[in-house]
């Protein structure tokens, strides 16, 4: 087991991106809808996804209950999971009826434009020289990643700093045939040195090559035979609520079957890893006839945790908890709606074991003693109030130019 572990919370992914690159904020749970109606381009793009979701349901019941008009939502904290709690709450005890229908579509319509604005953070976020200095050092170390998070920052900023893998992209799949076979000797293929297909801690049904390029899918029964493409048991990041790049068929057809002759009667079955997940105006993605959804654990009161792997990547959490000597909590306050963390954690420290060390990277002092209590520490504790200040970089590869250029400039 890994002897230090880092736990990544939404606080971390605030501190990943390059905000003077790209106007994309990280959200939290209490300024989602801040963060989205900010970000200029849900206002264009609202009314495409009109076409896909049903936004203005939602939008009417947040009013009709809240008293929050969108432009009120721009400007006043606004917490997604006490709206999805709620949602969920008038849907089950109004199933059947017009009420359950409207607030099953509203909470549809929130967990698509969670989606959507994830999706686009993930693949157009600018990586912060903290963020990529964080990779380097999980590198650099024996440890596990344990996030709560369903964006994939982390693992782009463990992957960047990994550097390029030794076979990025064979010729074989530089070609612009996406349905060719990839053969046995190229199927250890990535662009990076360290690969996510390897550190979700379970093997994925299908697997999208992590090569650039046209994405090229390969079972995962070949995938992980290759005696180059053995489960990590270090550098692993381990994601107990899901991920957006973790994707399922679902039953919905993205062409209809008359016009699809050489559809399958059935969806396929089991878990594909993308390489990159989109949403496109809230449509989701899709996939050789069929529209896809993440396994992800939505960001609500009552969380479900049944779905294969998530079981087997929560053992894998404890089990690398319950030996790690050195603990780091970035962003993460432990809110009581996640009492299974809380759970995890206690189970994790039981009978009295001491870390040798912990550091608490957090802007709230308050979660200290709430990391103290769950680890039963009490030993010093390193604090932080943000990851830049922790590792000692600036918060922005742009701004570090510019001061870096004033500086060096005539005086």
């Amino acid at each position: 087991m890994a002897e230090a572990v880092y736990v990544l919370g939404a606080g971390f992914s605030c501190s990943m991106l390059d905000t003077s690159f790209r106007d994309l904020r990280a959200p939290l749970a209490r300024n989602f809808f801040e963060v989205l109606l900010r970000h200029g381009r849900l206002r264009e793009k609202l009314d495409g996804i009109r076409r896909h979701v049903y936004v203005d349901e939602l939008f009417a019941m947040i009013n009709e209950y809240w008293g929050l008009s969108i432009d009120q939502l721009a400007a006043t904290p606004f917490d997604i999971e006490e709206c999805l709690t709620f949602l969920e709450s008038v849907e089950m005890d109004n199933r059947g009826t017009d009420e359950g229908i409207r607030a099953a579509r509203a909470a549809y319509a929130t967990r698509a434009l969670l989606l959507d604005y994830l999706s686009e953070m993930s693949i157009g976020g600018t990586t912060t020289p903290a963020g990529y200095q964080f990779g380097v050092e999980v590198l650099g170390s024996d440890c596990d990643v344990l996030t709560l998070n369903y964006d994939t920052l982390a693992e782009d900023a463990i992957a960047s700093a990994s550097g390029i893998g030794p076979n990025p992209r064979p010729p074989p799949l530089s070609v612009d045939d996406p349905s060719a076979a990839v053969a046995d000797e190229f199927l250890p293929a990535s662009h990076s040195a360290w690969k996510r297909t390897l550190a979700c801690g379970f093997e994925f049904d299908e697997v999208a090559l992590p090569v650039a390029g046209v994405s090229r899918y390969v079972e995962g029964s070949r995938y992980y035979e290759h005696s180059e493409n053995c489960l990590y048991t270090s550098h692993r990041v381990l994601k107990l609520h899901g991920s957006i790049d973790w994707l399922r068929y679902t039953s919905r057809r993205a062409i209809p079957r008359e016009f699809a002759v050489d559809a399958p009667e059935n969806p396929p079955t089991g878990l594909v890893q993308e390489r990159y997940a989109h949403w496109w105006m809230g449509e989701s993605p899709q996939r050789d006839h069929w529209y896809m959804d993440p396994l992800i654990v939505t960001p609500q009161l009552y969380k479900k945790y049944d779905d294969e792997p998530l079981p087997t990547v929560w053992r894998h959490a404890l089990d690398t908890l319950s030996s790690c000597t050195s603990l780091v909590v970035i962003g993460y306050s432990f809110p009581p709606t996640d009492f299974r963390t809380r759970r995890l954690f206690l189970e994790a420290f039981r009978g009295g074991r001491q870390l040798e060390s912990l550091v608490v990277i957090n802007p709230d002092t308050s979660v200290v003693s709430k990391v103290r209590e769950l680890t039963r520490h009490n030993g010093p504790v390193v604090t932080c109030d943000t990851l830049a200040a922790y590792i000692g970089l600036p918060e922005s590869w742009v701004r570090g130019l510019q001061q870096a250029s004033h500086q060096d400039g005539p005086t």
